[in-house]
């Protein structure tokens, strides 16, 4: 990974329009590291227009997963990614993930692939997942959207818990 990269704060990637992931490795095999990309202090990611992107680091099958740890990410933005499924899978831990706990907004427009926000993988949890500082959500123009946390059409159930959620956006609107 390019050095000095984990010390951002702020993190906004447009128009990259043969982008497929942000963080890799150019060499093969090193991609299928256990190793976490670890960003401490990032606080904001913005990712707009990136119509082949499907994973944060390569080679995995989502935005973000237990190989990316974002633990003081605040926002995140996410628009005009047609080929995102999801934003989080969660394969091996049925834990809320480490960098929900700090995040306030939530952006997600404009991603016609997406099925759930967060996905845990092949077996359903049983499982609450909770993002305790969340104050802001906005999911719109999600035509396949089938559910935040599961896909079984119902947008929100009893396994997600959003205690701190003031401002609720929905649907298709002129943002």
């Amino acid at each position: 990974m390019v050095s000095g990269i984990q010390q951002l704060k702020i993190l906004i990637i447009t128009e990259c329009r043969m982008t497929e992931a942000i963080v890799g490795s150019e060499n093969r095999g090193e991609e299928n590291t256990t190793e976490a990309i670890v960003f401490h202090h990032l606080q904001k990611l913005t990712v707009k227009g990136l119509p082949i992107l499907t994973s944060f680091y390569s080679g995995e099958g989502a935005l973000l997963n237990k190989k990316v740890n974002l633990s003081a990410l605040k926002e995140l933005s996410l628009w005009d990614m047609p080929k995102l499924d999801y934003v989080w899978v969660n394969m091996d831990q049925p834990q809320t993930p480490v960098f929900f706990q700090n995040l306030r907004e939530l952006r997600i427009n404009n991603c016609h692939s997406l099925t759930k926000v967060l996905s845990e993988g092949e077996a359903e949890s049983t499982e609450m997942i909770e993002f305790p500082s969340l104050q802001l959500l906005e999911l719109c123009k999600l035509p396949n959207l089938m559910g935040f946390y599961t896909g079984r059409g119902i947008l929100f159930n009893e396994k997600l818990k959003l205690s701190a959620l003031k401002e609720l956006k929905l649907g298709v609107y002129p943002t």
